[in-house]
């Protein structure tokens, strides 16, 4: 009777009840710093929609914009918002490097338009240069932002850049869908030789599925990491609701 009550299995189940309730408290406080944190945080994602090509053109057709003929069109449209729960402040950008949506080859951007705004309120304005669109808002609270589309000719990828005061983010801070797992994958297929991809589906599978499972094998512990703390990133990354890129 001695040993149950001074070490015995009462004492272990005791002991090891209050390691996993300081384990649960300790990722619970964790989870609440971490989605209590306050900071500036401005994120974008892009996508683009090919409306006119020169390749499917058809003859005798003329397309024009404000005037000016044009043998090809793009529409990339640009998803911008605080992901941060700081409020960004019209005072926050500076004017020497203002928040604005440039092209990575500059590109001549043929015009643009706010085609959503989270909260009007936000009073979000923009500005059409020929190499960028300045973007400005009184505020931008938390999942404030807007998007806007953009019309170019040349295939070209869009970035937001510019400095936020006590922002320790860039402008530039991309959200990403994707983890490092399929990050890994991505890697793996961009070494795949062109010749080899061009070959027959079921050809192409069979020599390379072979040396993609150790491959992928070998980024499960991050996949399983990633996967756990999914729920905590998306919480602050994600888009906000009504932000459609498609």
């Amino acid at each position: 009777m001695t040993q149950w009550l001074e070490g015995g299995p009462a004492f272990n189940l005791w002991s090891l009840t209050i390691a996993i309730t300081g384990l649960l408290l300790t990722v619970f406080g964790l989870y609440l710093a971490f989605n209590s944190r306050r900071e500036k945080r401005p994120l974008y994602l892009t996508n683009s929609f090919e409306v006119l090509s020169k390749e499917r053109k058809v003859d005798g057709l003329e397309v024009t914009l404000s005037g000016l003929s044009i043998p090809s069109l793009t529409i990339t449209r640009v998803a911008l918002w605080n992901a941060g729960r700081e409020t960004i402040n019209r005072t926050d950008i500076l004017a020497v490097d203002p928040l604005r949506i440039v092209s990575s080859t500059a590109a001549k951007i043929l015009g643009a338009k706010l085609s959503h705004v989270q909260r009007h309120v936000n009073d979000v304005q923009i500005e059409v240069r020929d190499e960028c669109v300045l973007v400005t808002a009184d505020f931008l609270d938390f999942k404030d932002g807007c998007i806007v589309d953009i019309y170019h000719v040349e295939s070209t990828a869009f970035k937001v850049v510019g400095t936020l005061k006590g922002s320790p983010y860039p402008a530039d801070s991309r959200a990403e869908s994707r983890y490092k797992a399929d990050l890994a994958a991505n890697w793996f297929f961009k070494q795949v030789p062109e010749s080899l991809i061009k070959l027959h589906p079921v050809l192409a599978t069979l020599l390379i599925f072979p040396l993609y499972v150790p491959f992928r094998l070998a980024t499960i512990p991050f996949a399983i990491v990633e996967m756990l703390m999914r729920p905590l990133s998306q919480s602050t990354s994600g888009p906000p609701d009504g932000f459609k890129l498609k």
